[in-house]
């Protein structure tokens, strides 16, 4: 899911992370509930310790 300009893009996905489906919405609602679940997923989400992966002879592009 993303917010780009005035729109949200939810894409759908199979097991094999192929593009099945996207829906395109520009309607406020659907924005406020885009912006609370992405704002949601940002408060919890914690940083990539970029040490700690070069500690394990990762770079920050092998990151997921």
């Amino acid at each position: 899911m993303g917010i780009a300009d005035d729109a949200v893009v939810v894409n759908a996905v199979d097991d094999h992370d192929r593009l099945q489906a996207a829906i395109v919405s520009d309607d406020p609602a659907v924005r406020e509930w885009a912006e609370r679940t992405l704002d949601a997923y940002f408060s919890d989400a914690e940083p990539l310790d970029l040490d700690a992966l070069a500690t394990q002879g990762m770079t920050a592009e092998d990151a997921p």
